[in-house]
């Protein structure tokens, strides 16, 4: 992973500008979510020198994950970033005992993603609009 690093405790200027990219690419309805996160400390980011190139919102609760938001840049994509931040937070989950952690997709056009990471189906809505995922961990 040459040139990337990962901030587990993002600035304010940081959260500003995720903000000011989610409104570029009209994913403001993630906004709340992305500052809950950040608000717990459970907001990830993915840099190359001092530039954002993708970040994971997610929730602990006990031993249950959830990863809420996963975005990458739309010019970084087809990287393996998503995978390479996905991995750093199922580590960062499993080290905080977390023995289950599940998403919600919202277009089955990622499931592909989600299960080379070893996610697994829950539920797939009949229009394929909505798919939820999980993992579980043996601790």
């Amino acid at each position: 992973m040459t040139g990337y690093s990962f901030k587990t405790n993002p600035s304010i200027q940081d959260l500003e500008d995720i903000a000011d990219w989610m409104r570029i690419e009209s994913k403001t309805g993630n906004l709340n979510s992305i500052l809950k996160a950040w608000k717990k400390e459970e907001l990830i980011l993915i840099n190359q020198k001092d530039s954002i190139l993708g970040f994971c919102a997610f929730d602990i609760n006990g031993n249950f994950g959830k990863i809420n938001v996963l975005e990458i840049k739309e010019n970084q994509r087809g990287q393996k970033l998503g995978k390479i931040l996905v991995e750093y937070i199922l580590q960062k989950m499993k080290a905080k005992n977390v023995e289950r952690i599940e998403i919600f997709v919202p277009n089955s056009n990622f499931k592909s993603f989600w299960e080379k990471l070893g996610f697994k189906e829950i539920f797939k809505d009949y229009d394929d609009s909505r798919l939820d995922m999980y993992i579980n961990f043996n601790i």
